[in-house]
Formats: C-alpha cells, sequence, structure tokens
C-alpha cells in the first residue's frame, strides 16, 4: 500500500517538464504571428464569398495548442479536487495521504488501533 501511494505521490509533486510547457505557450502565441502573412495573402486572393474559411483557418490553427495546454494541466496534477474535471473521483488531500503513509510506516493503522480499543473494553 505504501509503494502505491509513493507512486500516487509522485504525480502530484512532479510537474511536466517546463520545456513542454514553454514549447507549448510559445507556439499558441506564435503560430497565429508566424501565419498571418500568409492569411492575409490568402484573404487577398481568394473570392469574398471564401474568405470565412481564411478567417475559421487563423481561428483554428491554435485550437489543438490549447487545447495539449488544458491536457497537460489536467494530467499534471490528478488530485486537485476538481470533481468536474477529474473523471477519476480520486481526491485526496496531501496531508490526509502523507499521514496515512506514516501511519503505515510505523506500523499503526486505523483498523489495529480500533480493535485495539474494543479489546480494552
Amino acid at each position: 500500500v505504501v509503494s502505491s501511494f509513493e507512486r500516487l505521490r509522485m504525480f502530484s509533486d512532479y510537474r511536466t517538464p517546463s520545456v513542454i510547457r514553454i514549447f507549448n505557450n510559445a507556439f499558441i502565441i506564435l503560430i497565429p504571428l508566424l501565419l498571418v502573412p500568409s492569411w492575409a495573402h490568402l484573404a487577398l486572393e481568394t473570392a469574398p464569398s471564401c474568405q470565412w474559411q481564411v478567417y475559421l483557418a487563423a481561428f483554428l490553427t491554435p485550437l489543438p495548442f490549447m487545447a495539449l495546454l488544458r491536457a497537460q494541466l489536467l494530467l499534471e496534477n490528478p488530485f486537485h479536487g476538481d470533481s468536474a474535471t477529474n473523471p477519476d473521483g480520486i481526491q485526496l488531500e496531501a496531508f490526509q495521504m502523507v499521514a496515512y503513509m506514516a501511519d503505515e510506516w510505523m506500523g499503526e493503522s486505523s483498523d489495529t488501533s480500533s480493535d485495539e480499543e474494543s479489546n480494552r473494553r
């Protein structure tokens, strides 16, 4: 049980590498800026009735990067406690998990302590 909690704690303690976060944040901003000249050129060359496609492409291009950023943030800490975005329902407070791990490590558990109390009576 303790090793399982250690693995779970590792998920909440270690974040996504900063290079990946920087890459994702930079491309959300840079891709539209880099593609503006080509979209402007396409808008000038296309018929006025089809220019909506250029605007749609300009709007949809950063969306995959934004979706990746959102997925990364959700996967980065699966124990954040927001039940709407927490599909597995695990809502552990860090102090609860650490206290449970300390009890298990010291050889104490809530089941054995309640049995000992009932035997004393």
